[in-house]
């Protein structure tokens, strides 16, 4: 087993973070992931926490080596594997809060957005 202690870390403000006009950080939301030279990911959150510490996880695990899940080692999605290399290349990365939405419209209102510009979301992790 890979040793946990993490030999590379992400610096403080390795993507930029915006909050769109009216949005509140605290209810839930959709946000989206812009990844320079690359496109977008678009996603639902319940708490803030999900968007700014779970791809942030995921991008460390790539980094060090460390597999995705115990049973799923190598199934990090595209989005983690596009941030752990634009952060690499020292390209753009912004998360973006982008809007508010009533959580019994959020899979719906996800799933419009993604139509229109989650070029990112899906499994293909390679």
């Amino acid at each position: 087993m890979p040793s946990r202690v993490p030999t590379v870390l992400l610096p403080t403000g390795w993507y930029d973070y915006i909050i769109a006009d009216g949005v509140d950080e605290n209810r839930p939301g959709i946000y989206e992931w812009r990844i320079e030279g690359v496109g977008s990911y678009v996603g639902k959150y319940t708490w803030i926490s999900r968007p700014k510490s779970e791809y942030e996880k995921n991008v460390l695990k790539i980094l060090n080596g460390w597999p995705y899940r115990p049973q799923k080692p190598e199934k990090f999605r595209r989005v983690h594997r596009e941030l752990e290399r634009a952060h690499r290349e020292g390209r753009r990365i912004t998360l973006v809060i982008l809007e508010n939405v009533d959580p019994m419209r959020l899979d719906q209102r996800e799933r419009e957005l993604i139509a229109e510009r989650g070029i990112l979301n899906g499994r293909n992790s390679k």
